[in-house]
């Protein structure tokens, strides 16, 4: 039986690499500030490279299946994005200097 996917702690990984996620939370409001926002689009990733890490290679294309899983969980990250319950970890931002 696979282990449930462990979230790091913030306090683990800081230790690990200290310039990972640096006001992180910032980075959508820096960018606002200095630069035109095109686009934005929501990612995902809170969920998913947690709980896909080591065995996303298991979805093969050729497995109807395993693509049928794998396309519910995308679906349930998404629905719990699209309706704030979580936020996106990963964000795509097209923009241009002020």
């Amino acid at each position: 039986m696979q282990p449930a996917p462990l979230f790091p702690n913030p306090r683990d990984v800081k230790e690990a690499d200290p310039s990972e996620s640096v006001r992180s939370s910032e980075i959508l409001k820096v960018l606002e500030a200095r630069f035109e926002i095109v686009a934005c689009h929501n990612s995902g990733g809170t969920l998913l490279q947690f709980l896909l890490h080591g065995i996303a290679g298991n979805f093969r294309s050729d497995d109807s299946d395993s693509l049928a899983v794998l396309e519910m969980l995308v679906h349930i990250e998404d629905t719990l994005i699209d309706t704030g319950a979580l936020p996106s970890d990963f964000v795509l931002v097209v923009a241009r200097p002020r």
